[in-house]
């Protein structure tokens, strides 16, 4: 076999085993503490725990495709779905009641549906999470833990002289595949107008990033700590474009239909316009960064400009 291949399945099986075990560990015990306390860095953090299993299992899923993880990916779709939702609710809030002074009432009838809406939504997840059966996950984990060693088929091993001679070629690969799906979205964002495509983007910059983090140690020749913070800052500045999206847009189809008048307010129309502001920043903040994805290569990478050293590390997780 190949000495790099050989020496890639070595560093793999020491890089995913006991990372698989820590994040095992971590999503059980923000399950089990979330059944109690359904607050909102609790939530965060069991939200955070099942996103990066998810990246951990789809890298391992990526190479090789063996796993059939398709009850793991229901039983965790089916936690973070709703806690996913609470999230948003509790980051809503919070951009609300810092978009007005305290003097203006008109997003009161609003805020006081959102706090009744994330009541709501605290006590249902307290019982689901008592009762979701997590036998699909834990199977697949413990099949995975037990492995002594991370072996490569035969359909991912490098063919040419050139792709032989590059180090980690299947690790490259895979995040090479994730970065694609990014570009392809690039073309469609430069039309600020475009929201969905804007979101479909910033997915797809979440999921490189995960695997980028989780596979960094192998690539650290090319790919320093302080250089992958770019994808930490393009997913925050995208996060905080959205989440004034997602505020806006809920805003006005409350108001539409419980009081159309308040939408011809003077206040409405400040507030509107000021949220509009400040989305137009991180947009403009986000393409910015999105400029300097274009230059990541994980085969031929680039010595990447040095990002903002005071850049958020885990506010969009």
């Amino acid at each position: 076999m190949d000495g790099n291949l050989q020496h890639e399945e070595k560093e793999l099986t020491e890089l995913l085993l006991p990372l698989l075990k820590k994040y095992r560990e971590k999503f059980l015990q923000t399950a089990t503490k979330i059944k109690d306390e359904t607050v909102s860095d609790t939530v965060h953090d069991l939200r955070v725990s099942i996103r990066r299993l998810r990246a951990l299992i789809t890298l391992f899923n990526d190479i090789s495709s063996k796993l059939k993880p398709k009850a793991f990916n229901r039983a965790l779709r089916r936690l973070l779905k709703p806690y996913g939702s609470l999230r948003d609710q509790y980051i809503q809030m919070n951009i609300l009641k810092a978009s007005i002074s305290q003097d203006e009432q008109f997003l009161n009838p609003y805020l006081d549906r959102l706090n009744k809406k994330v009541a709501k939504l605290e006590n249902i997840l307290k019982k689901r999470i008592k009762t979701i059966d997590l036998s699909g996950v834990e199977d697949l984990l413990g099949r995975l833990i037990n492995l002594n060693k991370i072996q490569i088929p035969r359909n991912k091993r490098p063919h040419g002289a050139v792709e032989k001679s590059i180090p980690f070629f299947v690790s490259r690969s895979i995040l090479q595949k994730f970065l694609i799906a990014c570009f392809a979205y690039l073309p469609l964002i430069s039309k600020e107008e475009l929201k969905q495509d804007f979101h479909k983007l910033r997915v797809a910059v979440k999921k490189l990033r995960y695997k980028v983090e989780i596979l960094q140690p192998l690539l650290s020749q090319d790919f320093s700590e302080e250089a992958l913070s770019i994808f930490r800052q393009i997913q925050d500045a995208m996060g905080e474009t959205h989440d004034r999206d997602v505020a806006m847009d809920d805003v006005t189809s409350f108001f539409r239909k419980k009081d159309p008048n308040i939408l011809e307010s003077p206040a409405y129309k400040k507030w509107l316009e000021n949220m509009g502001a400040e989305r137009h920043k991180y947009y403009k903040r986000s393409l910015e960064l999105l400029k300097q994805l274009e230059k990541v290569n994980f085969f031929h990478p680039e010595k990447p400009a040095k990002s903002d050293s005071a850049a958020s590390s885990s506010s969009k997780d």
